[in-house]
């Protein structure tokens, strides 16, 4: 059996961190412990810098640090993996109206979450490499609007090895090896969330503007217009613009 290394990125220890590293099944690579956080795409300048040595055979696992967990026996992962002939093998995202206008999707409408991937050292460098050009600092959205110009990556689109599990399913993880759960939410993501990710609803934001500009002007709202006009500027320069 190839060897294989199971990776994390975790800047400290939050969520399910401890459940993870301290599995009964393989010891955890953690990238990045005690760094700064810098964005999504930290995690592919991570692996990348973990990976770009190691031998093009070995099997690289990938878990989100604070929300996933492993179930079963990794092994049988590997197994399912090699037997299906991958290269790389991304989890599929769960289905949401959100998701779908942040994120494109990759193939047979399918949509990646980077959350959870595995690959062949070899093939992981490709694409890791091609993703750490892009401007945009969002992991999971430069793999889907890039994963069309690779023929190795492939979805798991049955969850037979990952699994993620939206807020609103039934929070069953069937057989699946690895699983997502839903992100535990606190002060500091919300505020992460709102400036990481309105950047993706900028346009409907605009125009709800210019609406509201257009009343508080008929209304001679003057006032109004200015604080208005300066609550946007602010929550403008805040948010995160590398993806726009």
């Amino acid at each position: 059996m190839n060897k294989f290394i199971i990776t994390t990125v975790a800047t400290h220890d939050d969520g399910m961190y401890q459940k993870l590293i301290n599995n009964q099944f393989n010891s955890v690579k953690v990238l990045g412990f005690g760094m700064k956080w810098t964005g999504f795409k930290m995690k592919y300048e991570l692996v990348y810098d973990y990976i770009k040595d190691l031998d093009d055979n070995i099997i690289i696992i990938f878990l989100d640090g604070f929300d996933s967990l492993i179930l079963r026996d990794p092994k049988i992962a590997i197994k399912e993996f090699i037997g299906k002939k991958y290269k790389i093998l991304f989890s599929k995202e769960v289905d949401t109206i959100f998701k779908n206008i942040v994120f494109p999707n990759c193939i047979n409408n399918l949509m990646i979450n980077s959350g959870l991937y595995m690959g062949y050292v070899k093939y992981l460098k490709i694409i890791l490499k091609d993703m750490l050009n892009e401007v945009c600092n969002d992991d999971q959205v430069i793999i889907n609007r890039k994963c069309i110009n690779y023929n190795f990556i492939s979805i798991d689109k049955d969850s037979k090895i990952f699994k993620n599990i939206g807020k609103f399913e039934n929070l069953k993880p069937g057989n699946a090896i690895f699983v997502q759960y839903p992100a535990q939410t606190n002060h500091i993501r919300i505020f992460r969330g709102i400036k990481e990710y309105s950047q993706f609803l900028i346009l409907p934001i605009v125009i709800i503007n210019l609406i509201l500009a257009y009343y508080f002007y008929k209304e001679n709202e003057k006032i109004s217009i200015y604080i208005q006009l300066l609550i946007f500027t602010i929550f403008y320069n805040y948010i995160e613009k590398s993806c726009m």
